[in-house]
C-alpha cells in the first residue's frame, strides 16, 4: 500500500468514525427535549445533569492527565490503548459523551476490540443507553472470550490494579441489566463474574448486586445464601460501602446506623450507596414509603454518575414516582 492510498484509508476511517460518533450521539437525547448547552446527559426523568462534583484539585488533576491522554491519542492513532485512555480520562473528567465519541471512533479502527466495548458499554450505563450498553458489553463477552485476561487500571484509591478487564465486563453488564429491570440477567452476569478470580472489592459488589436482583426475583433464601461468605473484615477497600450494607441484609446492622454521616468514609458516593441499599432493601420488605424517601434523597447529592444514583432513578421510575425537583408540595 502506496503512502497515498494509506493517508486516503485513514482519512476514510476518521470520517466514518466522526459520522458514527454523531449518529449515536443523537440517540442520547429524545427527539424533541429541550436540553441546556452545558447538559452533559439526562436523567430517566428527562431532567438535564450537568457537571458531577469534584474538588478544585480533583478537578485540576484530572483535566492535567485527560490533556496528556487526549495529546497521546491524536499523536498515535494507531495506538488502540492511547484511545482508550483518551476515552477513560475524558469520563472521569465528566465528559461521558466525548468518551463514548472516542470509544466509536476508535472501533472504526479496530472493530471489536472488547476494551473498547467494556468501556463504551460502562458509559451507555452512564449516559442511561441501558440497551445499548447491554449490546456493547455483550459482544465484549464474547470478544475477550477468546484471550488471555489483563488486568485494568482504574481512577480510585487501589495503587495496584484490582480488577480484570473479563470481570469488569461481566459486572458492568450485570449492572446494566438490573438498572434495565431485567434481573434474571443480571444475576446470570454478576455470577459469571464470581467464575473469574476476584479480589473482596469485587466480590463486594457482584454479591450486593446479586442480593438485590434475588430479592426482586422474590427468591429471598437464595439471596440469603449469597450473603453468606461476607464477614465484616473483608479486606475491601473502595467498596466499605457494599460490605456494610450486606451486613445488615444479615441482620447485624440497623438501617439507620447505615444513615449517619461519615459512616463508610471520606468517599462522597458513600452516602449514595447507603441510601440507595438501605431504600432498596426497604422496598423488597414492603416498606415503600421508606423507600421512595431514600431514593428521593439519593437523587439530591448529585452523584449523578454513579450506579446507586441511577439505580434510585430507575426505581421511581419503575413505581410511577417523581424525583425530588417534581415532588408535590407539602399539602398539595
Amino acid at each position: 500500500m502506496n503512502v497515498q492510498t494509506r493517508v486516503l484509508r485513514r482519512s476514510l476511517l476518521f470520517t466514518a468514525g466522526c459520522l458514527l460518533a454523531v449518529a449515536l450521539r443523537a440517540q442520547e437525547v429524545p427527539a424533541g427535549a429541550p436540553v441546556p448547552s452545558k447538559t452533559t446527559a439526562l436523567s430517566l426523568f428527562g431532567e438535564p445533569l450537568t457537571a458531577i462534583p469534584m474538588s478544585a484539585t480533583a478537578q485540576q488533576e484530572r483535566e492535567e492527565r485527560y490533556r496528556v491522554a487526549k495529546a497521546a491519542a491524536e499523536a498515535r492513532p494507531d495506538d488502540v490503548e492511547a484511545q482508550v485512555w483518551w476515552g477513560r480520562r475524558a469520563a472521569w473528567l465528566g465528559r461521558f459523551q466525548e468518551a463514548v465519541d472516542v470509544f466509536s471512533r476508535a472501533l472504526v479502527r479496530f472493530p471489536g476490540d472488547p476494551r473498547l466495548l467494556r468501556h463504551r458499554g460502562h458509559r451507555y450505563i452512564t449516559l442511561r443507553r441501558f440497551d445499548l450498553a447491554v449490546g456493547d458489553l455483550k459482544e465484549a463477552a464474547r470478544r475477550a472470550s477468546g484471550g488471555s485476561d489483563v488486568a485494568e487500571e482504574g481512577e480510585g484509591s487501589a495503587k495496584v490494579p484490582t480488577d480484570t478487564l473479563r470481570s469488569n465486563i461481566w459486572y458492568h453488564l450485570g449492572i446494566a441489566h438490573y438498572l434495565a429491570g431485567d434481573f434474571e440477567a443480571a444475576l446470570h452476569a454478576e455470577r459469571e463474574c464470581l467464575r473469574l478470580p476476584y479480589t473482596p472489592d469485587r466480590e463486594a459488589g457482584v454479591r450486593f448486586w446479586s442480593y438485590l436482583a434475588l430479592r426482586r426475583l422474590g427468591r429471598l433464601e437464595e439471596a440469603r445464601r449469597e450473603l453468606s461468605p461476607i464477614r465484616p473484615n473483608m479486606a475491601v477497600v473502595e467498596n466499605r460501602a457494599y460490605l456494610l450494607l450486606m451486613m445488615m441484609y444479615k441482620g447485624e446492622l440497623s438501617p439507620d446506623s447505615l444513615l449517619a454521616p461519615g459512616v463508610a468514609g471520606n468517599d462522597p458516593l458513600d452516602p449514595v450507596i447507603l441510601r440507595y441499599g438501605v431504600g432498596a432493601w426497604y422496598l423488597v420488605e414492603g416498606r415503600r414509603a421508606e423507600a421512595v424517601q431514600l431514593d428521593r434523597e439519593v437523587l439530591t447529592f448529585g452523584q449523578w454518575h454513579s450506579f446507586a444514583h441511577i439505580a434510585a432513578e430507575a426505581d421511581l421510575q419503575r413505581l410511577g414516582e417523581t424525583p425530588p425537583s417534581r415532588s408535590p408540595a407539602p399539602g398539595a
